[in-house]
């Protein structure tokens, strides 16, 4: 069996047109049927580029293909020792969490933002930032002296503790109001209006970087519950209402629109 063949991905219970077997056009709606068309497509392009990395030659060095996402589950806290403009970019350096390991060339999330080490002298980090990421993340605000939430990437051996995050911020969003529920914190964010559609009940948003339940959903807004651990391990449970905080909505959303659409 060759494991990369996306045909092997499929479901048995499906035909290769996508279709189940003895599946009618009466049987359901038009837009049913196009779903259970596609369903399987969407699947075998997700399992086709996850096999394909896992795939991929080994080799000692770093490469971009060993670690290709985050999980949301932030690792460390870390402070900013020293930020500094140079050729139109922003240089932003990190203490470098103790015990961490860290190479040149390695992608680590920022705040929930995709980052490339730049320099690393084992005792901090410096990261670059380009004009467009300042723009559409809060990392244009920071300065010395502040928290960010970190992660390293995660291998596909890794355990995934949270949800599938890229660290590719989709906007920036506010939060709206903070209220008690036992020793939990109920968080309300402003977005965007046009992510909602990428938002459910129940379903995962990356907020900072760290993987959340959504709580609650309506257009423009919704909210998440914070356990005392989470506010307590990452910058999120200092933050007030007013603050700004990086969203990142889930990528499987945006893949089942597009092929919808098709």
């Amino acid at each position: 069996m060759t494991l990369h063949d996306p045909v092997q991905f499929r479901s048995r219970r499906y035909s290769p047109d996508g279709r189940r077997p003895g599946h009618t056009e009466s049987a359901q709606s038009g837009r049913a049927q196009d779903f259970l068309r596609r369903a399987p497509r969407a699947g075998t392009f997700l399992l086709t580029a996850l096999s394909f990395e896992s795939w991929a030659p080994q080799t000692d060095q770093f490469e971009a293909r060993d670690a290709i996402v985050f999980s949301g589950i932030v690792e460390a806290i870390a402070r900013v020792t020293a930020v500094r403009e140079a050729h139109g970019q922003r240089f932003v350096s990190i203490a470098r969490p103790r015990g961490w390991k860290m190479r040149e060339g390695e992608s680590v999330a920022v705040e929930g933002v995709c980052s490339t080490v730049q320099r690393n002298n084992g005792r901090v980090f410096e990261i670059a930032y380009m004009p467009e990421t300042l723009r559409r993340t809060t990392l244009g605000g920071i300065e010395r002296g502040s928290r960010v939430n970190l992660e390293r990437s995660a291998k596909l051996s890794s355990r995934i503790g949270g949800h599938w995050v890229q660290g590719h911020v989709d906007a920036t969003g506010r939060i709206r109001s903070v209220r008690a529920e036992g020793e939990a914190r109920i968080y309300e964010f402003e977005i965007p209006a046009q992510f909602s559609r990428y938002i459910v009940e129940k379903g995962s948003i990356a907020v900072d970087g760290i993987s959340l339940t959504v709580v609650r959903t309506r257009r423009g807004r919704f909210s998440v519950s914070l356990l005392a651990y989470t506010m307590e391990k990452t910058t999120l449970g200092a933050k007030r209402p007013g603050a700004r905080v990086n969203i990142e909505t889930d990528i499987l959303a945006k893949y089942t629109e597009k092929l919808m659409k098709r």
